[in-house]
């Protein structure tokens, strides 16, 4: 198992060549009448684009016999959509309850599978039918890992939490199909369960997070780093060797690792990044 190391839509926008320009090739849109974003957006190994964001009251995505409407639960809820590469809509799904939920990082693995993680608050329900989950937060917000098949059928989806507010901000998959997220946690979050649990204390305010799920989404590892001030992993990516590389921000004297391999940096004034 490899280490964690902290360290409008459009389609095909190909740079052809360093001195040519970006040429659209299609773009559509989703959404209804009030505020609906897009905040992450992956492709699988077809080519097709997969979106996570968030909407409210009902939004339609894609048009024709394709189309397909959704409609929140309460307040916000996340989507979770498929596009083929000539922006034909092959999916649309959402989950949520009565609270906010949103669909914050998304990637997908060897298989097609769509992976997406953010926050919800309340009970929030995922999937549908015999498939469908409901999760309960802790306390404020907590984040969601889920996993869906390219038609949109849930596969899996756990939680992790606490009395805080806990966010995955970013999600990656490794070779082996794990998902690594990472993101934000005040307090004291719990990831995992049963023999596998870990349990994180921020030191202060917002602390920095890396965890690794299995597909069947077990925990395999998690680390966390942070000052008493704000600390926020915003982006995660995987390299050949499994290992996570971590971006973010931090501020004051943050301790990344442990033991020997432990690095302590120091920001220059307010919010520098790592």
């Amino acid at each position: 198992m490899a280490a964690l190391t902290l360290s409008a839509l459009a389609f095909a926008l190909p740079l052809r060549a360093a001195a040519q320009a970006l040429t659209l090739v299609n773009a559509v849109n989703g959404g209804g009448s009030d505020s609906d974003t897009g905040q992450a957006v992956a492709t699988d190994g077809s080519g097709n684009a997969v979106v996570t964001g968030f909407f409210f009251d009902s939004a339609t995505f894609g048009s024709g016999a394709s189309a397909v409407t959704l409609t929140s639960a309460g307040d916000a809820d996340l989507f979770i959509a498929r596009y083929a590469p000539n922006g034909t809509l092959l999916s649309a799904v959402s989950a949520g309850g009565s609270g906010r939920d949103e669909g914050l990082g998304v990637a997908t693995d060897g298989s097609g599978n769509a992976v997406v993680t953010g926050f919800f608050n309340g009970n929030a329900t995922f999937g549908s039918g015999a498939s469908a989950v409901t999760l309960t937060s802790d306390g404020g917000d907590d984040l969601f890992v889920a996993r869906y098949a390219p038609n949109g059928t849930l596969l899996g989806v756990t939680r992790a939490g606490g009395s805080g507010d806990e966010l995955g901000r970013a999600v990656a998959t490794d070779g082996d199909g794990n998902a690594v997220v990472a993101g934000s946690f005040q307090g004291i979050a719990h990831f995992g369960d049963g023999a596998s649990a870990r349990t994180l204390t921020s030191a202060g305010g917002q602390d920095i997070f890396v965890a690794r799920y299995a597909p069947d989404g077990s925990l395999l590892n998690v680390v966390g780093a942070g000052s008493p001030d704000h600390d926020i992993g915003y982006g995660v990516a995987t390299d050949k060797a499994g290992n996570a590389v971590v971006i973010g921000s931090f501020r004051g004297d943050v301790t990344f690792g442990a033991g020997t391999s432990a690095v302590t940096l120091t920001s220059t004034g307010g919010d520098d990044l790592v």
